[in-house]
């Protein structure tokens, strides 16, 4: 009786198995219950995101934190200009202290630009809100002109 539960259960592992290789093969190295992706593994909590935009650095509230309708200026295609919108985002996310090296980072993801434009970066956190849906808001971080980088307050900037 043992050898057949065992039997059984062998069976029933390899398949289990077979199954999961056959979905990873065929889904580029991903199987939803075990993603790496936010919208499968941590669906229902905030998130945070980078977005761009193209902005007068002379424009009243331009580091007022807003609803994402209201960001100002015009928003910037990331991937067309070149920018990785994943690697522009773990950039601002992650690092915890600007120092020289980071700053210089930043500038140089924005130098293939257009010199004249300043490009307001905005960590833009969503969350879904009982009776209210999904509510979005935007908060500046850094502003990038050709003259540098100024950030907002809050920032720890190291010389």
């Amino acid at each position: 009786m043992e050898e057949v539960v065992a039997k059984r259960a062998t069976v029933s592992l390899l398949a289990i198995f077979v199954v999961y290789t056959a979905l990873v093969a065929t889904h580029k190295g991903e199987f939803w219950p075990f993603s790496i992706y936010p919208m499968f593994s941590q669906a229902g909590n905030p998130w945070t995101r980078v977005v761009v935009r193209v902005v007068d650095p002379a424009q009243e509230g331009l580091w007022d934190e807003v609803a994402y309708d209201d960001l100002p200026g015009e928003g910037l295609a990331l991937v067309p200009n070149g920018i990785p919108q994943n690697d522009l985002t773990l950039l601002i996310t992650r690092t915890t202290t600007w120092n020289e090296v980071a700053v210089r980072t930043l500038r140089g993801v924005f130098a293939h630009l257009p010199a004249e434009q300043s490009f307001l970066i905005v960590r833009v956190r969503g969350e879904a809100v009982e009776g209210e849906g999904i509510v979005r808001r935007g908060k500046p971080f850094a502003l990038v002109t050709a003259a540098g980088v100024t950030f907002a307050s809050g920032v720890e900037v190291v010389p």
